[in-house]
């Protein structure tokens, strides 16, 4: 998960990018690669996080955060 501190957040725009309010959380989703992975962004109490989930089986994959590196895992993270 990412986490990104310190933005001014326009909460008018955010509706308008393709954002969904759930409560006081602002989600945007987006597949990615072929639609095997999910992007999840989330504003919530001023704070903006983010992860990558992989749709087969549901779980955040986490090697775009790492230091690994491997033509996969760029091709990820270009998207991301």
């Amino acid at each position: 998960m990412r986490r990104y501190d310190n933005k001014n957040i326009n909460y008018d725009k955010l509706v308008g990018y393709g954002f969904k309010v759930e409560e006081d959380n602002y989600i945007y989703n987006k597949k990615i690669h072929n639609d095997e992975f999910n992007v999840i962004v989330s504003v919530c109490d001023g704070v903006i996080t983010s992860k990558i989930v992989e749709i087969d089986n549901n779980e955040e994959y986490v090697l775009v955060d790492t230091s690994s590196i491997g033509s996969f895992i760029l091709e990820i993270n270009n998207e991301y």
